[in-house]
């Protein structure tokens, strides 16, 4: 099926009959939109559960009492994050649904979303990222970092970065397709043409092979990049985080800079709308609060 030996284990998606035919074609959708294979497993297990819960109701049924009922059933005593995905996955079914025809009405819409608490934007200065990437590596795991922090973008494409998506000649990375299905090119910083070029140097490599691969060859799973963070994380002395640190880092690191902000929200953050820019990735410093305060003429 052309998918990475580390999702081995969920390569049976899409599994026939979650709730019947209709969910097997939207699971066939988000693939066609790209969404990570462990994404539409995720999708695949709530429609299956839904399924089993409902045996006997078809998706043209379905009310939104039940969806409500089954919510609470599948949520009960789990986290925020996980509630918000599981209305998530039956809003965005039962929505494809009703758009193509399939159902009269999306059952969804009087469900009421899961509140999401705003959490301050973090960052590492551009200090911890030095340190972050002055610390002993392998050259893949060195060289991964250095694209997350040189480029700020997700840690889902980096991971996924093959040989042809790289242009050392013309210096772009052609990343490949990201959340919500989009296409992104970033110009290679001159800090990250030296590393790019080592590794593209150390052996011999086909256009298709991933650039981040383990010693048994292959490709670096999520699991994998946050064990690497948090190693060098702990080494530096750093304050430890994800992997998507870096793109916090470098996207808010640019505008404290001064860079453009149209710049940094389309041009590296890859955002539709700059209001996202805006409220997760412009961290406020308490130094910055102070120094405005100090400029009050009273």
């Amino acid at each position: 099926m052309g998918q990475k030996p580390c999702y081995a284990a969920r390569l049976q998606l899409p599994i026939q009959g979650a709730i019947g035919p209709l969910a097997d074609r939207y699971l066939e959708a988000l693939g066609e939109r790209g969404k990570a294979l462990t994404t539409r497993y995720e999708y695949h297990r709530d429609l299956d559960a839904l399924g089993r819960l409902y045996p006997d109701v078809d998706p043209e049924d379905m009310t939104t009492a039940l969806l409500e009922s089954f919510l609470m059933e599948q949520t009960r005593g789990k986290a925020a994050n996980t509630k918000r995905k599981a209305y998530a996955i039956l809003s965005g079914f039962f929505g494809y649904l009703h758009e193509r025809g399939f159902i009269p009405t999306n059952p969804t819409l009087p469900l009421v979303a899961p509140s999401r608490p705003e959490p301050e934007p973090t960052f590492w200065t551009p200090e911890d990222i030095c340190r972050i990437l002055s610390v002993p590596l392998a050259l893949t795991e060195h060289v991964c970092l250095c694209v997350l922090a040189y480029t700020g973008q997700r840690a889902g494409v980096v991971r996924d970065i093959q040989w042809h998506h790289i242009d050392l000649p013309e210096r772009v990375i052609n990343f490949p397709r990201g959340k919500q299905g989009k296409f992104h090119t970033i110009a290679i910083p001159a800090a990250l043409v030296a590393k790019l070029t080592a590794l593209y140097r150390r052996r011999p490599h086909a256009p298709e092979d991933y650039l981040f691969t383990s010693r048994q060859g292959t490709p670096f799973s999520q699991q994998t990049l946050a064990r690497i963070t948090d190693k060098a994380c702990r080494k530096a002395a750093v304050r430890r985080a994800t992997p998507h640190e870096f793109r916090r880092s470098c996207i808010t690191n640019l505008l404290r800079a001064g860079v453009e902000f149209t710049v940094v929200s389309k041009g590296v953050a890859g955002h539709s709308n700059p209001a996202t820019t805006l409220r997760h990735y412009r961290g406020i410093t308490n130094a910055e609060v102070g120094t405005a305060l100090d400029r009050l003429a009273y």
